[in-house]
């Protein structure tokens, strides 16, 4: 499996969540799921080559009760969505989407083997 392909399995296993999700930050309209590249490969592993994905899941602003509310539950149906990956564990944070604003999100690194 190559990372391209993991990765739409990724999104593969979201989407039935019904809230949107994307690849490329530039269509990120919160609230949203954003499956990013991933960050960390090792090649040399017990379990074989593997690739570290982070999926950020971004609330729509502002960072209120009522966001918190949202993040709350989409985490838990993510997490949920990935339990046949290895998954977690989710912190909480800010994601910036490269114009400057920070939004209120979850990062969930996923471990896929390549």
């Amino acid at each position: 499996m190559t990372i391209a392909e993991a990765r739409a399995a990724i999104v593969a296993e979201l989407e039935p969540l019904g809230v949107p999700v994307v690849v490329d930050v530039r269509d990120l309209q919160p609230p949203a799921i954003v499956v990013g590249l991933a960050d960390q490969i090792d090649w040399y592993t017990v379990c074989g080559p593997q690739a570290r994905v982070r999926v950020s899941i971004v609330a729509a602003p502002p960072g209120n009760a009522d966001a918190g509310d949202w993040l709350s539950d989409t985490v838990e149906a993510v997490l949920r969505a990935l339990s046949g990956a290895q998954a977690g564990p989710a912190t909480l944070g800010t994601y910036d989407p490269g114009n400057g604003s920070r939004l209120p999100a979850y990062d969930v690194p996923v471990i896929i083997t390549l």
